[in-house]
């Protein structure tokens, strides 16, 4: 186009206070706009620059002068800089601006460029013998690395919020993805209605619209019961739509009459009770509130009714139904609550109330406390005290449920919209808040305690199960009810206990009930199978070689100079790991990242084409096709006596990977369920400057993902790389649906923690906390293990329970810090900058006994400024006996059946006395 040829061709000075972009080597030739003259050196290390020819406007703060040169210039000794197609006049105290893009002068497109590094005597650090360091000729890069903005300055803060979800957000690694129901599918309850109010006792459960339906579950999907309010009651209804807001089954004296009297509030405050064995009203208290009857509930013989004005009516329930107990209630008590409460629950003899906080947007919050929380009692003699009343110490979103973990009973867990949950603990007559946790990027609008787990579900339609032993906490299930459809209430029912022999805990969304294991026998039952898997699989051994290279931009023609290290890269990686049977190359940086006008086109016009991910732009695509057809050829000749196969090739923007198999028959055939996918990082994750390539397959009956990452740079941004591994580990839907039985944790294969088997590479960016001269000293005494012990990644495995990597391993590193090398020499960074010296390309695989490693290890190939990692890996991969696995199963589900009988029996003995 064009508009887009005359806009490139204009030098725009940056705005101050913005990164300015690389400025551009233009042929000397060419005219271009007079600019303001400013100071220039005319020389470095005795070579002559020419004075004609326009150079580009200042950078601020940083001074430098970029000139197109003829080739002959680089006859003479390496300048103090590395050059990239120019030569540069350097300032003292100076770092030199970013390179250009990759582009030639047009009068020295004839020879090409050459490469050259050198760094000042005085930092020279060499860390294996030298070669001669000479640069690689033919080699034109961009010349920065990916890390040029993200190293300047200090770090971004991450917002409150984000950090909070770091550090408190469960951990969801192992999260069963199957929901736990009871046979082959959950028991549901869908009435013709939306649902404004329930109840549930053992097989009975009651929904409310303008009709009460009452379904017996155990018989039939079809009510036992349909009573109409208008026709049935006979009250006056003062509104056009009369809607039931509230049921409950009340207690009895009379142990054969419990479940049998469910009681009903509607919106006009009137109240009544219905004999669902017999289909008819026993009792009506017209006009008992005077508005809308919000929650009926209740504790041992008592029965509680609340209205939205806050009037709280206790009922005292009469003696057995064979001495008149129809209709014959006492009212032992009227008190008054807040009005408008958030939510409201008797648990442990005590009405648990909040209304919502002060200030309800997020935006505002500063010196702002959440929701107030009042706990009353309305059982005591005489009159009631007043409520025990309390903040949460920071802002929440609205309280929406309460409830108590049975095996940990001493707190009261609360969820909030926004995604938090507070902890309350009553000491005497104060009540206390002790915690409030971000759990959730989404309302929590449901929690039951159910055992020692805390059931929690969500505005998306999700219920998780979080284990909350230790902090942060672990998600043990996590599945979807509905997409989109909020989960409204959870109910456990230990009156099911004794009538039943289950616990079951019922959700509630718009419109259906659901019915899930309270036990989660599907966990207990798989983790019994994986412990049981050598009675019914055979095994045998797979070798994969991963090879991960941050290659800054370098072409493959650049390893046929510069060295025999160079020459020889490839051979000497293939060679690390004895005919292996899958190899992995994943690469970063591929393409210049500096290069703003390349990557715009790859962020605005690229699209997924048959290898996916790849830039509409032929230099883009190009660059991946270069090293695709040299990996092939290498493997071709440098593993002999086997034939491979490119299974995957995939790119992101910088990112490639490609995966090659061994073409042997046995191998072929029991390969299947391929997928390779991407996830992006970069700009809020709309650009994939920073993300991962994320390849999977299933080889015999074992799932294997290879996962090729970029994360955040800058020795600072150590929380934006562990926010990238969050989002990238944590993705729920990052693959298509497939078979469960190749996968663990009850996944499908749509998450990357499905999969049996995990390795990831990449330049992870993790960097050493430490001053760089301890870090040069300690790399030329050979003094790794101190150096590890301040690597960041080996640092968060260590100590950070919410890191995603945490359950990952790494093979024990031998090797010296692979990042940030002068291209073209075995020297570490002599810019101005002087990074530290890091390990930040990296291999790690989650950590099972049927994964061992066999070598890990780096390569001394000097055209990028990172050196690349190869690991070696023996992985088991396992063949199921179907007939053999069908009867371990038996086994398992018949030992299944006694303990559950044991665990029954504490669940009643713990509930006892509650409701």
């Amino acid at each position: 186009m064009s508009s887009s040829s005359s806009e490139s061709s204009i030098f725009k000075p940056p705005l101050p206070g913005n990164k300015p972009s690389a400025p551009t080597v233009v042929p000397m030739a060419e005219q271009r706009p007079a600019l303001p003259q400013r100071p220039r050196g005319d020389s470095v290390s005795g070579v002559t620059i020419p004075t004609s020819g326009t150079p580009p406007p200042r950078r601020p703060a940083r001074q430098a002068t970029v000139h197109s040169v003829p080739t002959s210039a680089y006859s003479s000794p390496p300048p103090s800089h590395r050059q990239r197609g120019a030569s540069i006049s350097v300032e003292p105290g100076y770092d030199p601006p970013p390179p250009p893009p990759l582009r030639t002068a047009g009068h020295s497109s004839a020879a090409g460029l050459g490469r050259a590094n050198t760094v000042s005597a005085a930092s020279r650090l060499d860390v294996r013998r030298m070669n001669g360091g000479s640069a690689s000729p033919g080699r034109t890069t961009s010349g920065a690395d990916s890390d040029y903005d993200e190293d300047e300055g200090p770090a971004p803060a991450l917002s409150s919020t984000a950090q909070r979800l770091l550090e408190e957000h469960p951990d969801s690694t192992y999260a069963n993805k199957t929901a736990p129901v009871y046979g082959k599918r959950s028991t549901t309850v869908r009435p013709p209605h939306s649902i404004t109010s329930f109840a549930v006792y053992s097989q009975y459960v009651a929904v409310g619209h303008s009709h009460v339906l009452v379904y017996d579950v155990t018989k039939s999907n079809d009510p036992i019961l349909d009573m109409d309010q208008k026709e049935d009651t006979g009250f006056e209804l003062r509104v056009k739509e009369p809607r039931i807001t509230a049921l409950g089954f009340r207690p009895s004296r009379d142990p054969t009459c419990e479940g049998r009297y469910l009681w009903c509030g509607n919106k006009d405050g009137h109240l009544w009770e219905i004999d669902i064995e017999f289909g008819r009203v026993t009792a009506t208290k017209p006009g008992a509130h005077s508005s809308a009857v919000s929650h009926i509930m209740r504790h041992e013989y008592y029965i509680l009714t609340l209205d939205d004005t806050g009037k709280l009516n206790v009922w005292e329930v009469p003696e057995p139904c064979d001495k008149g107990e129809a209709g014959n209630f006492r009212l032992f008590r009227t008190m008054r609550v807040s009005d408008r409460v958030t939510f409201a629950k008797m648990i442990k003899g005590k009405l648990w109330t909040a209304t919502a906080p002060t200030v309800r947007s997020a935006t505002t919050t500063a010196g702002v406390r959440g929701p107030t929380v009042r706990v009353y009692e309305p059982f005591v003699l005489g009159n009631a005290p007043p409520p025990r009343t309390n903040l949460t110490p920071e802002w929440t979103g609205s309280a929406t449920s309460a409830t108590v973990v049975p095996f940990k009973s001493d707190l009261v867990y609360i969820g909030h919209e926004g995604g938090f949950v507070s902890l309350w603990q009553l000491a005497g007559t104060e009540l206390h808040c002790v915690q409030v946790l971000k759990v959730s990027t989404t309302d929590i609008l449901a929690l039951e305690g159910v055992g020692d787990h805390l059931w929690a579900g969500n505005r998306r339609g999700q219920i998780h199960v979080w284990n909350i032993d230790q902090q942060p906490w672990t998600t043990s299930n996590l599945w979807t009810v509905a997409k989109d459809d909020p989960i409204r209430a959870l109910l456990v029912d230990p009156r099911a206990i004794p009538l039943q022999k289950r616990l079951p805990l019922w959700s509630v969304t718009r419109d259906t009930m659901s019915s899930w294991d309270g036990l989660r026998a599907v966990n207990w039952i798989e983790k019994r199978m994986i412990e049981r898997q050598p009675d019914y699989c055979t095994f045998r051994d797979v070798k994969v070689l991963v090879v991960s290279w941050n290659i800054d931009s370098a072409k493959p023609s650049d390893l046929s100079s510069g060295g025999i290290d160079n020459v020889n890269f490839l051979s000497q990686v293939l060679g690390s790991v004895e005919s292996p049977d899958i190899v992995v190359f994943g690469f970063q940086e591929v393409v210049p990242l500096t290069d703003k006008k390349l990557t715009a086109k790859t962020l605005l016009f690229g699209s997924k084409g048959k290898d996916g991910g790849g830039a509409t732009n032929e230099r883009v695509s190009g660059a991946y096709r270069a090293w695709a057809d040299k990996l092939t050829s290498a493997i071709q000749l440098n593993i002999p006596g086997a034939e491979y196969m490119k299974l995957h090739s995939e790119q992101l923007v910088g990112l490639f990977t490609c995966v090659f198999t061994k073409n042997e028959e046995m191998l072929q055939q029991t390969i299947k369920d391929v997928v390779i996918t991407t996830v992006k990082r970069g700009i809020g994750g709309i650009y994939g400057n920073k993300g991962a390539i994320v390849a999977r397959m299933v080889l015999d009956d074992t799932s294997l993902c290879f996962i090729n990452v970029h994360l955040a740079a800058g020795q600072r941004h150590k929380a934006a790389r562990n926010a990238d591994l969050a989002a990238i580990m944590e993705n729920k839907d990052i693959f298509p649906k497939s078979a469960p039985q190749w996968f663990v944790h009850g996944g499908n294969g749509e998450a990357i923690l499905d999969h049996e088997m995990v390795v990831l590479n990449g330049d992870l960016n993790y960097r050493i906390d430490q001053r760089r001269q301890v870090v040069e000293s300690s790399i030329l005494s050979g003094d790794l293990n101190y150096l590890l012990e301040y690597d960041q990644l080996r640092a968060e495995m260590r100590g950070n329970h919410a890191f995603r990597l945490r359950t990952f391993a790494e093979a024990p590193i031998t090797f010296a810090p692979t990042y940030k090398y002068d291209p073209g020499t075995n020297e570490y960074d002599s810019s101005e900058k002087r990074r530290i010296p890091a390990w930040c390309d990296r291999v790690l695989f989650t950590k099972s006994p049927r994964i061992s490693s066999i070598s890990y290890r780096r390569y001394e190939v000097n055209v990028s400024d990172h050196r690349p990692v190869s690991a070696g890996l023996v992985c088991q991969v396992k063949s199921i006996d179907p007939v053999r696995c069908a009867i371990v199963r038996s086994e398992i589900e018949a030992a299944w059946k006694v303990y559950q009988e044991e665990r029954l029996e504490t669940m009643a003995k713990t509930y006892a006395g509650w409701y």
